[in-house]
């Protein structure tokens, strides 16, 4: 059944729409609904409105208050609902038939709160849908003063609200805590207000609004003007401001290892900027040998009275680094007492026995820092300066309590001490291993602690070929321009011209890996580009996503709309390239990942739930399937990994996202698991073979 609009009319407050489907309901069971519109794997619809339709024959239409339609509904600023015909259970999309009257000149309604407005629209699809956002209205700070820790605001609301309009709603004051410098995500509030009737004027106390918050760091708190209409539904202004304001900062009165003060941010708004006191340790000499840490320094400050300081509730720490968007974090630490006096310190520190029972990873950085104490008990960690020291040329030293692992101290980029950890791994010792595919089989070799921190400890992946089409592999080389990959990164940048040049059996002959790991999942997912009947290349989601790709939007597209065309030029690939394969390694030393895709993930709550797209997703696997004995019929002795005796699922908590490609942490580490027991069998196997020679020569 196909659904037509034939026309949308939409005046004051009232929206009027016609269409027709394409043939007669006897039931009558049919209806106009809005979905609210969610973009993650795909369309997902959690909320909906159905009308009261009226059909005649195949005609149908509704006409209804926009203010009816949304009330108790999900509003804010961007939010997109699309309109379905329902039958039987079933959704279809409506389209816009050729002859329904633009709509690119109406205007925008207001909702009676006149917090929001909305207005039809074609969408990208040449389906109806409404648009709901932040109706006209922005604030501008008429005053603000701050002397003492008190703050005194005054916010003038403009635009479209008039005073009638603030009668029926609560307006406060928030300061919300940015999650990071550049990310405005907020999890946290404070609340002042509400306001007066009249002015919105706020008087209040920075030590009161902060009584009680636990400090850790540098923050910042962007200043809003919440309404609340009384039927709950809420809209955050920023509080803009245009001019400059220059304030001191305040330090709090029961914690004056953090100050405060109001300023302008870059964005034209009124924010409260947190930071630590200004105090800073500082190295004067540094040492390093036999695993142990040397250091003289002395706390210095600006603006502080250091006679504050409890120099007998003080200590050393060790805080391994994690990064969390743009900023560093720690979850890790490690300490010792240390004495301070008169400001000054000498550090002695035993690194190998302090992080003893700890697990280090190759390229972990370790940061220093200082935890000093007031005598009223407030304690504050501040990293420990290293800027008088001019180079620090010291050496790598292997651990003593983990031989597996060097380290050394360096300078970091703000200038403070931290450690930096290497693996302590002969190459002679590794298994070398060459990777064709993708994160299904190049993640078990990933150090990250949800992979396998561990696996430089057994293997050097010594080359990667990501997301490439084994059509493209052995057909002939396609020229590239590499000044136009700007807009890539620089792996991406080597996959794709790798891809292009078609080079990958000479990369394996001059490695002569001891495995070479296959995965299947660009040809049983993503299409191939043909440019020539000899010439193909990978159309890989770094490819597509790059300006370069722009170049190839006239060739012909592969695609996986039809399978046995597609199943019918990669044959023919697959036979070229286990002939080539073989050339340059052994068969039994190819692996082949039969991977496949999941069609459940753990959600971050801890449920299970499926995947939107799950016809997609048995489609793939079928194919990938149909490729895998393919594979094993053009390559019989080569080695099998298959992981579908397994019941792994996907993770939300993936560190590269939610996908139907990415698993629970336990696939990759059970993956090297078996890759091990392939790998001491292969090693017994060559062990006989020598005992057995050298018998037969005695």
């Amino acid at each position: 059944m196909n659904a037509l609009i034939t026309g949308v009319d939409y005046f004051d407050d009232v929206l009027r729409v016609k269409g027709e489907v394409d043939h007669l309901i006897e039931d009558h069971n049919v209806s106009l609904c809005l979905r609210r519109r969610e973009v993650e794997q795909g369309l997902e619809y959690p909320e909906e409105y159905r009308f009261t339709t009226v059909m005649n024959g195949t005609t149908f239409s509704i006409e209804e208050s926009i203010n009816d339609i949304f009330v108790h509904k999900k509003i804010h600023d961007g939010v997109i609902w699309d309109f379905f015909i329902h039958h039987d259970g079933e959704y279809l999309e409506t389209k816009m038939t050729t002859s329904a009257p633009g709509l690119k000149e109406v205007d925008y309604r207001p909702f009676s709160h006149n917090l929001f407005k909305v207005k039809p629209y074609v969408n990208g699809r040449n389906g109806l849908s409404m648009l709901v956002l932040q109706n006209d209205l922005f604030t501008e700070v008429a005053d603000v003063t701050f002397k003492d820790g008190r703050c005194s605001i005054e916010v003038d609301i403009n635009g479209t609200m008039t005073d009638n309009d603030l009668k029926d709603k609560i307006v406060t004051l928030k300061a919300k805590k940015r999650e990071q410098e550049h990310l405005f995500e907020y999890y946290e509030s404070k609340t002042i207000g509400p306001a007066s009737a009249g002015r919105l004027l706020f008087h209040f106390s920075l030590d009161d609004l902060y009584d009680g918050y636990p400090f850790n760091k540098n923050v910042i708190w962007d200043l809003f003007i919440e309404l609340k209409h009384t039927d709950g539904l809420v809209l955050d202004l920023p509080v803009n401001k245009k001019e400059n304001i220059h304030f001191n900062y305040y330090q709090f009165e029961k914690n004056d290892l953090y100050r405060v003060k109001p300023y302008k941010t870059g964005h034209d708004t009124l924010a409260f900027i947190i930071k630590y006191a200004d105090i800073s340790p500082s190295i004067e000499q540094i040492y390093f040998e036999e695993n142990r840490l040397l250091v003289t320094g002395h706390i210095e400050a600006t603006n502080y009275n250091l006679d504050k300081l409890d120099e007998f509730n003080s200590s050393f720490v060790l805080k391994k680094r994690q990064t969390v968007g743009q900023e560093l974090t720690y979850n890790l630490e490690k300490g010792m007492e240390l004495l301070i006096t008169n400001q000054n310190f000498d550090l002695v520190a035993d690194v190998s026995e302090l992080l003893e029972e700890e697990v280090i990873h190759n390229k972990d950085v370790w940061d220093l820092f200082l935890r000093v104490a007031t005598i009223s008990g407030n304690a504050i960690d501040l990293p420990i300066n290293a800027k008088k020291i001019n180079q620090l040329k010291i050496g790598y030293e292997e651990m003593f309590s983990n031989p597996r692992v060097k380290f050394k101290p360096f300078v970091n980029g703000k200038q403070n001490l931290s450690l930096y950890f290497l693996d302590n791994v002969s190459s002679e010792n590794q298994l070398k291993v060459a990777v064709l595919g993708s994160c299904f089989s190049r993640n078990a070799f990933n150090s990250n602690a949800y992979f396998n921190p561990e696996y430089k400890t057994y293997y050097n992946c010594a080359y990667t070929q990501f997301h490439s089409s084994l059509i493209s592999l052995v057909s002939n080389p396609v020229p590239i321009d590499l000044n136009q990959l700007d807009d890539m990164n620089e792996s991406n940048k080597k996959f794709l011209e790798a891809d292009f040049e078609k080079d990958f059996f000479e990369k394996i002959t001059q490695l002569n890996p001891d495995y070479v790991i296959i995965d299947l999942y660009a040809d049983a997912a993503r299409e191939v580009i043909k440019i020539s009947e000899e010439q193909y290349i990978s159309a890989s989601l770094a490819f597509r996503q790059s300006k370069y790709f722009k170049n190839f939007l006239d060739y012909e597209v592969v695609t996986h709309e039809n399978n046995d065309v597609y199943f019918s030029i990669w044959e023919k690939s697959m036979k070229l390239f286990a002939k080539k394969l073989r050339e340059v390694i052994p068969e039994e030393r190819v692996i082949l990942n039969l991977g496949g895709f999941t069609s459940t993930y753990v959600d971050k709550d801890g449920s299970i739930k499926k995947f939107s797209n799950q016809n997609r997703i048995k489609a793939y696997n079928y194919f990938w399937d149909r490729l895998n004995n393919y594979f094993i019929e053009c390559m019989p002795r080569c080695k099998v990994i298959s992981m579908k005796d397994m019941k792994f699922i996907g993770d939300s908590d993936h560190p590269f996202g939610r996908s139907y490609s990415h698993y629970q942490s336990g696939y990759y580490k059970e993956f090297l698991r078996r890759l091990n027991d392939m790998a001491l069998v292969d090693y017994n196997n060559e062990r006989n073979k020598t005992l057995n020679r050298r018998e037969r020569v005695l």
